[in-house]
């Protein structure tokens, strides 16, 4: 503790340590680690209704209610 006090007292206002690095910088996340992860849960959410049977027919009766509501030939 004394030699982060004795620092500062040495270097000045120059010196920023990590909490004060961590309060000016906040990064954002890109859009590409974003969209992986939707990409990702989109894809999981699709085997998983692939393999589930009954959620299978849910989503067939969703797409048919969607087809119709739509006026698409399927």
């Amino acid at each position: 503790m004394s030699s982060t006090f004795l620092t500062r007292l040495r270097i000045g206002e120059i010196f920023v340590d990590a909490k004060g690095v961590s309060r000016l910088y906040r990064p954002r996340p890109t859009t590409r680690p974003v969209l992986a992860l939707l990409v990702v849960g989109v894809v999981a959410l699709v085997a998983i209704i692939a393999l589930t049977p009954g959620l299978r027919d849910v989503a067939n009766l969703l797409w048919l209610k969607l087809q119709l509501l739509l006026g698409i030939d399927g």
